[in-house]
């Protein structure tokens, strides 16, 4: 098993992979950052993302500073080696994983990028109940400031759950901008 660029879009900055691999399994913990309202938040959306690939409910402690071997620890830290608040860093080693960045909206594109390594690089053995994620670093931010796309919606009416769906679809990518097209000749989709 092997860390490799070629799952993740868009493509992070860097990664290095170190031929080992991280057992997710009933024991492992999800530690947080408690000193930061929305990592708890996140430490949910992680949560959700490990039980729909590997049907694993693992435990969530607050507090970064105690976590142990066996963890996957969600951390804010002005000290990071990005100082994007859009960056982060996915440190995954033998005994623990450690999901950095410098503010939120980072920890988040951390962690969508953890999702597309769980359902493209990882592989579950199921006659010993893990989850292996190939060991290695990956280091990410943006390197222009707007990383998105647009929606007509003035030609072609689109209902509302089609447009929250392609929010959530923008965001399991890091994009970070969306252009709603809302007038044209064809008409005004906003009800006014």
């Amino acid at each position: 098993m092997e860390l490799g660029e070629d799952i993740f879009i868009p493509k992070p900055l860097e990664v290095s992979a170190t031929g080992s691999s991280f057992e997710i399994n009933f024991k492992t913990k999800i530690f947080y950052d408690e000193s930061v309202e929305k990592t708890s938040k996140l430490a949910g959306m992680l949560y959700s993302k490990i039980k729909d690939v590997s049907g694993m409910a693992l435990e969530m402690i607050a507090g970064s500073k105690n976590s142990n071997n066996n963890s996957i620890i969600l951390m804010i830290d002005g000290n990071d080696e990005i100082a994007n608040e859009e960056g982060y860093t996915i440190s995954i080693e033998e005994d623990r994983i450690l999901l950095v960045a410098v503010a939120a909206h980072g920890l988040f594109n951390a962690i969508q990028t953890f999702n597309q390594l769980l359902k493209g690089g990882s592989e579950m053995d199921n006659d010993r109940g893990v989850l292996l994620l190939p060991t290695g670093k990956i280091v990410d931010y943006p390197v222009y400031s707007h990383r998105g796309t647009m929606l007509d919606v003035s030609r072609h009416f689109f209902k509302k759950e089609v447009v929250l769906a392609f929010i959530d679809y923008l965001a399991e990518f890091k994009m970070n901008v969306l252009h709603l097209h809302l007038y044209d000749d064809q008409g005004w989709r906003i009800e006014i």
